[in-house]
């Protein structure tokens, strides 16, 4: 059976986008970013989303870059965006 790299991309993508949880979505959305994929977007939303418990972590944003700790800063709602920015950016 031979494969479209594209086709099986998005089919990869779409089963881990239904993976991601609070102990994988770092590394899914280091990983993502690494090889321009749009699960970076899916990783955000869920960080976003679960920011409060995420957070909690020590070190739970260590291995993030500049460029996606600023993408995430800029999702989070306002009051949230002041309180954190100055930490991470």
């Amino acid at each position: 059976v031979f494969y479209n790299i594209k086709t099986l991309q998005t089919a990869c993508e779409a089963i881990l986008r239904l993976a991601i949880d609070e102990e994988n979505c770092i590394n899914l959305l280091v990983t993502a970013d690494q090889y321009n994929s749009r699960l970076v977007y899916y990783a955000i939303n869920y960080i976003v989303d679960y920011y409060h418990i995420i957070s909690s972590k020590p070190d739970a944003f260590k291995e993030v870059n500049e460029k996606l700790m600023k993408m995430i800063v800029d999702k989070l709602p306002v009051v949230m965006d002041r309180n954190i920015a100055h930490k991470y950016i």
